[in-house]
């Protein structure tokens, strides 16, 4: 996964796409926000699983998708990174 946004960012990087950067913080936020919320959520309850706590990691995710989206404008790509920041990076460790 971190090899992934390395490569990602080299390539975002570059003179040419370097513009597009400003464009892709957003969505990395957000799928950075995923994963430290169910971290955090996790360490918190000292790694127990249960419906309870998917519920409170999808709160704070939506309220992170709403004030990224807020701030930055809509675009679909900031769903689909909202919806890997909701499944796959912070409901999965419940």
């Amino acid at each position: 996964m971190i090899a992934v946004a390395v490569i990602v960012l080299a390539i975002l990087l570059t003179p040419q796409t370097a513009p597009r950067l400003l464009t892709a913080i957003p969505t990395l936020l957000i799928g950075a926000f995923g994963y430290a919320i169910g971290e955090a959520i996790s360490l918190a309850t000292n790694r127990k699983r249960g419906t309870k706590l998917k519920m409170t990691a999808c709160f704070c995710m939506m309220l992170t998708l709403i004030i990224i989206v807020t701030e930055a404008g809509f675009a679909t790509i900031y769903l689909l990174a909202g919806a890997v920041g909701f499944f796959y990076l912070s409901i999965t460790k419940f």
